[in-house]
């Protein structure tokens, strides 16, 4: 009754391990495995992140990018000020070769390290048992620090009308989807507080119509994706 949406039949961890393995032998052109963000839209995103925390920049700031996929987010952090860590299983070693702090697992960080805030952007589509890492991820998370979640959304107009032909639904890697409100019951079950959806209104073209039909969707929730941000309890 959470209104989880699971691809059936769903593949083995070991068949998921040799498609991203396979994946990252050639990053750049294998981007629905190893990460589609532009440096444009990861600089528009940064930009609203900070703007959402009414904040003016992320200087003195840890923040983890859960998924960091080539890096394009991480860039955009560190542009802004913050100190970043990403996060990539089958991309440690590209992320290092371009000079970011870059980690395999979550186990693999430093035991001392904990952040101010934490991104994942399409990325927990991807795993089998998303909640579980959510839980690892508020480990990390200092009091009062945040978190911002974004994933394809199976409620959205385009998932409605092309249910099992949705471009989303077709990537292989793409083994569950989370409605707005199921992503934000599995946080507030984890612990995090103020968790609300983001209605960001995101340029993703130049070309009049197509802005004014983004427009619409995003103000009415219909839009291809569910942005949800949280917070860690301050400590009392």
């Amino acid at each position: 009754g959470c209104g989880l949406r699971i691809r059936n039949p769903q593949p083995s961890a070991a068949e998921l391990s040799a498609m991203y393995t396979d994946s990252w032998t050639d990053p750049l052109h294998s981007t629905t495995e190893t990460g589609g963000l532009t440096p444009h839209l990861a600089t528009e995103y940064v930009k609203l992140i900070i703007s959402e925390l009414g904040i003016n920049d992320l200087s003195d700031q840890n923040i983890m990018d859960f998924g960091a996929g080539r890096g394009a987010l991480a860039d955009a952090l560190i542009a802004r000020g913050a100190t970043a860590y990403g996060i990539e299983p089958f991309g440690q070693s590209y992320l290092q070769n371009r000079g970011i702090k870059a980690y395999a697992q979550l186990d693999d960080l430093p035991e001392d390290i904990r952040f101010d805030g934490i991104v994942s952007m399409d990325v927990v589509e991807h795993l089998q048992a998303p909640w579980t890492e959510l839980a690892q991820l508020y480990q990390f998370l200092l009091p009062g620090g945040w978190i911002l979640i974004a994933t394809p959304n199976p409620v959205g107009m385009a998932a409605k009308l092309n249910r099992g032909r949705w471009r989303e639904a077709e990537k292989p890697g793409h083994i569950l989807f989370l409605p707005p409100a199921t992503l934000e019951l599995m946080m507030r079950k984890i612990g995090f507080q103020d968790v609300r959806r983001l209605r960001w209104r995101v340029r993703f073209s130049d070309r009049p119509l197509r802005r004014l039909i983004h427009l619409f969707l995003q103000m009415s929730g219909l839009d291809g994706h569910v942005r949800v941000l949280g917070r860690k309890p301050s400590a009392l």
